[in-house]
């Protein structure tokens, strides 16, 4: 009966990570569907986003890593790569937003 708050993160390449090596993590080894990649992160992390907003008792969900570019622990965990281009979870996020939030 506890307010929850959920943090999820899902690394979307299996490449090195040298901003998260930094905190002693090397390298993830995924293992959800088809390995770490942009696609595979974002119905991950939609599907596990959007089952945390069906229980009541979650007030939000936040994900760990806004850029790989910032300190951070999960490799290539971030809604933008270290480059700057945006993930396609960004968008499968807001689109939880809107639907079920707004």
């Amino acid at each position: 009966g506890l307010p929850l708050e959920v943090m999820l993160s899902h690394p979307a390449a299996a490449t090195p990570d040298f901003g998260a090596r930094e905190h002693g993590e090397e390298l993830w080894d995924a293992a959800w569907r088809d390995g770490p990649t942009p696609e595979a992160q974002a119905e991950w992390g939609a599907a596990f986003a959007a089952l945390a907003l069906c229980k009541h008792e979650v007030r939000a969900v936040t994900w760990d890593n806004w850029s790989d570019a910032d300190p951070h622990l999960v490799p290539n965990g971030g809604l933008v790569t270290s480059a700057g281009q945006v993930r396609p979870l960004r968008a499968r996020l807001e689109g939880l937003r809107s639907q079920f939030l707004e």
